[in-house]
């Protein structure tokens, strides 16, 4: 009988989302490998548990896997606020408008939650995604990949209030 995992994996194959895929998963302290598809579509060479794969942006589902383990395991609720953990995040503010002046701003109604950073809806995002002054170069949400973000100092990185619009970003995840 097919794993639940070969099967989910089979379709997504099948309608040509992937060309293959391999996984791993360990849990009661063994791992369980499942490899379908292809490596190479035009060699028709199979994906095996030794295929190596080219991965980009990898952070964010790693950083997802993490926090449903500490979830998991108790230690937070997808409802705790990250200012208990990250304090620079109190007292944050909301602009008006995507593409109004950076100092019309208004009081978050609420703090950001785990919740909202694991479905991408956190509010925060990347400056040069947007038009008007939070995408211009010197505003405090402006900064090139691999750029430090400012922590401090931005209180208005915030593009709309959490859980209100899906927002790819600096500090939200792509997966959950």
């Amino acid at each position: 009988m097919e794993s639940e995992v070969v099967t989910a994996l089979r379709k997504v194959i099948d309608t040509k989302q992937l060309a293959g895929a391999a996984t791993l998963v360990w849990r009661d302290g063994r791992a369980r490998t499942a490899c379908v598809g292809w490596r190479d579509v035009e060699a028709n060479l199979p994906v095996e548990r030794d295929t190596i794969f080219r991965l980009a942006s990898m952070t964010k589902p790693i950083t997802s896997v993490a926090a449903l383990m500490l979830l998991d395991e108790g230690r937070i609720a997808l409802t705790d606020p990250i200012v208990r953990y990250a304090p620079e995040f109190s007292q944050m503010q909301v602009l008006r408008s995507p593409d109004g002046p950076l100092d019309e701003t208004d009081p978050a109604e609420r703090a950001i939650t785990f919740e909202d950073l694991l479905t991408h809806r956190s509010g925060l995002t990347y400056g040069d995604f947007h038009q008007g002054p939070i995408g211009q170069p010197g505003s405090a949400m402006y900064y090139k990949p691999f750029d430090r973000p400012s922590w401090v100092d931005d209180r208005k990185n915030r593009r709309c209030p959490p859980s209100e619009k899906y927002s790819s970003g600096v500090f939200s995840t792509r997966w959950a």
